[in-house]
């Protein structure tokens, strides 16, 4: 038995290779605005949805609660983010960002502040 040829099997490693390809340039911009790959996304999902729960942002973004719990508590230490109680639930966490950012989140990324 001979196995039968895949067709566009070239086409794999090509791709691969453009995918990393491009995290790499992300990294390179998210290093310069002293973010880590995924805190962009947080950010982002903010800044479209308002006011978010840590489930809901993990949700959206395919992630663990605690994967969004860790990413925000470094965005609140940069001053990007809050996080406030449900007060019916204290056990859920709603996250928000602060004006700067807002700020962060509606620009490109050549323009976002960076530090504290």
């Amino acid at each position: 038995m001979s196995a039968t040829p895949v067709p566009n099997a070239g086409v794999v490693p090509s791709l691969l290779s453009i995918s990393k390809s491009i995290r790499q340039l992300l990294n390179i911009s998210l290093v310069e605005l002293e973010l880590a790959a995924g805190q962009d996304q947080l950010l982002l999902c903010l800044a479209d949805n308002g006011d978010t729960y840590v489930t809901e942002a993990a949700q959206q973004l395919s992630v663990r609660m605690s994967t969004i719990s860790k990413m925000a508590d470094i965005l609140c230490g940069k001053g990007w983010v809050t996080k406030g109680v449900y007060i019916e639930d204290q056990r859920r966490v709603r996250l928000r960002l602060t004006e700067k950012g807002e700020h962060c989140g509606r620009c490109p990324p050549s323009s976002l502040p960076t530090g504290a």
